[in-house]
């Protein structure tokens, strides 16, 4: 217990005394107030009990009086218990008989009751029937009215549909009386035996895989390109830094071949990974992206994904030895040298004169760091082409996907937005009744059409025979307002009585030296070819009726009629007995907005792939451009550059080089976009080669962003070179 506790103990004690001394002098106080109040009781009682003496001789006379008729009273109150238990008797036996009659009277009444209760349910199940029967005789009724509404009904319909019947039979006999004259005027059919590639569909599409199947031979022998590019810079790097360590080995007593084996098992393991993951994204990714593209607008199975087993092992081989033989030229030279020179560092390469310095008036108006830039350029050949071919490949993968993008939307756009300006080909029966002819020609006065005789015709080609359309026009200075025949200059073609005019992609089959060759009617014609139009969709035959007339000696028959009108009077034309077909041209126009879709996919693919290989190629030169140069780069750091001029003295090469190899990149890429359009443009198109100016752009763009980017990380690294190299030996 502590000081404090003890302290509060204590006074909580005195208080508890003072409070003691305050209850002492109460009790005292209180002792003399009750002796006093004693006192006063005393007298009080003295007083009190001689008044109750004077007082109680009276009552005690009373009482004795009382006494005695209480004597009486129980006298009487014997007589009245006796009376009581006597009437109590009598009542008991009363209680007895009355609860019998009441039990027999309960038991009558229960039998009464259940005797109404009975008569109750009789009369509500009586109550029920009758108004149960009363409902079923009205139903019954109401029934009986509404089967004599129906049949009343079904009497009228009955009417209505005998009148129909009698006018679709008089109607039938009708059509039957014409289809027998039709019958009687049918031209007697004429039938050919082909092949499966006869069919449109399947030649196009066969077509298009042999198309793909050229493809295959160009863009792998690209990405192969490059692939080895790529490999060839990391494995020049990595046996660079690797020169002592080499040099260490052969002192210690390893062969070369021993050397070199480590070499091929870095090369070969992420090869054959690589490999192996190229195969499975190629055949499960790839090969489904292209097989979408080129399947637009056909109604064709799902992708069947073939046992390919051995071309995957052959790919898989291809890159082995590849990157084999790579690995093989790039170590040779490394692994035999002297084990004395390969514990060295390997000593830099001496400047020399340029070609540049010879032309004075040029080399010296350079500024000194420029002078510097161009030397080193030419000091690394090896790097400056190495950087100049990766980042021409690039770009031009690059430049080909967005060309490619702009040539299929500009086929697209020219053919419907300039050229083809008519909404649909009717096509018509000749040999209808005359009342059918005016019906028809009632129709096109409500649009504006032009007679035309349209037939597909045989033209014999390069490739063998080829579906050609053949269009004959009744009055050719209305050709214009339905189709813009024009040449590759814009200026429009004027037709004569004497020679055809063809489109643009009939004319890269045939000879154009020669007279062209077609049938029609089972009669061979060749005519001479006045000029080429611009047409990027189908292959035409475009001539006058003046034209036909000289050429077959006799005159045309129409059987057709460009038109340029509304839907309903399309309909129109199409419920009408004479048409037989309308050849619309935005089903190609559809077709080419599939592939265009599609192709858009397998353009992104390309970019993004360009764009990696690119990333990769810059990063790995640009590295090996650094570490092959770091006490050069560090003898500037002790000059005093600053970090930023640093980096300019390093990519200013690389800028360079990467415009040059933007430039290669734009000649390749073009080249490739020829051969692709050449190669991949479906069956009867002729896809656009005019490139836009976005196209380069955009594809430098992407280049000398991704160099941007590899310049900042270049950038950064370069900060961290210590100046103290400078200073060291060689040795």
């Amino acid at each position: 217990m502590n000081k404090d506790q003890i302290l509060k103990l204590k006074n909580e004690l005195e208080s508890l005394n003072e409070k003691k001394s305050n209850l002492y002098f109460k009790i005292e106080k209180s002792k003399r107030l009750i002796s006093a109040l004693n006192s006063e009781y005393k007298k009080g009682k003295e007083e009190f009990d001689l008044s109750y003496n004077k007082a109680m001789e009276p009552i005690n006379e009373n009482l004795g009086k009382l006494d005695k008729v209480k004597s009486d009273l129980d006298k009487k109150k014997s007589l009245y218990e006796t009376s009581i238990k006597k009437l109590n008797d009598e009542k008991d036996q009363s209680s007895k008989k009355l609860s019998q009659a009441k039990k027999e009277l309960d038991k009558n009444e229960e039998k009464l009751n259940n005797s109404l209760s009975s008569y109750q349910k009789g009369l509500r199940e009586f109550n029920y029937q009758k108004e149960n029967g009363k409902n079923q005789l009205a139903k019954n009724f109401n029934n009986l009215l509404e089967n004599q509404r129906k049949l009343d009904q079904a009497n009228k319909k009955f009417d209505e549909e005998a009148k129909k019947a009698r006018k679709e039979i008089d109607g039938g006999y009708k059509k039957i009386k014409d289809a027998r004259e039709n019958l009687v005027n049918l031209v007697d059919p004429t039938y050919e035996i082909d092949d499966i590639f006869s069919n449109k569909s399947i030649d196009t599409y066969y077509k298009n895989s042999l198309n793909m199947d050229e493809l295959s031979k160009v863009f792998p022998t690209f990405f192969y390109f490059i692939a080895l590019l790529v490999s060839l810079t990391t494995i020049k790097r990595y046996i660079e830094e690797q020169r002592v360590q080499n040099g260490t080995l052969k002192a210690l007593g390893y062969s070369n071949f021993d050397i070199g084996r480590k070499f091929f098992i870095y090369a070969l393991i992420p090869t054959i990974l690589g490999s192996i993951l190229g195969c499975i994204i190629g055949k499960y990714l790839i090969c489904k992206i292209i097989f979408n593209a080129y399947s637009s607008g056909f109604d064709i199975l799902s992708l069947d994904f073939i046992n390919s087993f051995w071309i995957a092992l052959f790919t898989i081989f291809l890159s082995t030895l590849l990157i084999s033989l790579t690995v093989y030229f790039t170590s040779i030279s490394e692994v035999k040298e002297q084990t004395a020179d390969l514990l060295r560092p390997k000593a830099p390469k001496k400047g020399s004169r340029i070609f540049l310095e010879k032309i004075k008036f040029i080399w010296t108006r350079l500024s000194f760091m420029t002078k510097i830039t161009f030397r080193n350029l030419f000091r690394y050949k090896a790097r400056m082409f190495m950087t100049i071919f990766g980042i021409g490949g690039c770009t031009a993968l690059l430049f080909f996907g967005f060309a490619m993008t702009d040539s299929v939307k500009d086929t697209s756009k020219i053919q419907r937005g300039q050229i083809t300006k008519y909404d649909y080909i009717s096509l018509f029966d000749e040999n209808v009744k005359e009342s059918d002819k005016k019906s028809y020609q009632k129709i096109l006065n409500d649009a504006k059409s032009l007679k035309i005789l349209y037939k597909k015709v045989d033209v014999s080609t390069k490739k063998g025979n080829m579906k050609v359309n053949l269009i004959v026009f009744d009055d050719v200075s209305k050709v214009d307002k339905f189709i813009n025949i024009r040449d590759k200059k814009k200026n429009k073609i004027d037709f004569n009585d004497k020679s055809v005019i063809i489109s643009k992609n009939l004319s890269k089959n045939i000879n154009l030296d020669k007279d062209l060759e077609f049938d029609l009617d089972n009669r061979t014609k060749k005519v001479k070819v006045k000029d080429i139009s611009e047409n990027y969709i189908d292959d035409y035959i475009y001539m006058s009726k003046d034209a036909y007339k000289n050429i077959f000696n006799k005159n045309v028959s129409f059987n057709g009629d460009i038109v340029k009108s509304d839907k309903k009077t399309k309909d129109k034309i199409l419920s009408n007995k004479i048409s037989q077909a309308l050849i619309e041209p935005n089903k190609f126009y559809e077709r080419m907005d599939s592939l265009m879709a599609n192709l858009n996919l397998v353009i992104a693919i390309i970019t993004l792939v360009s764009m990696i290989l690119a990333v990769v190629v810059l990063y790995n030169l640009t590295n090996i451009n650094v570490s092959e140069r770091k006490k050069e780069l560090a003898t500037t750091k002790v000059l005093g550059f600053y970090p930023r001029e640093t980096t300019a003295y390093i990519y200013r090469e690389t800028y360079i080089l990467t415009i040059l190899g933007i430039i290669l990149g734009y000649i390749l890429g073009y080249i490739m976009l020829r051969y692709v359009l050449n190669v991949v443009a479906p069956d009867g198109i002729f896809i656009s080669n005019k490139t836009h100016l976005s196209s380069y752009v955009i594809s430098a763009f992407i280049t000398l962003f991704t160099s941007f980017l590899i310049m900042i990380i270049v950038h950064f690294k370069l900060k961290k070179i210590n100046m103290a190299e400078a200073m060291k030996a060689g040795e």
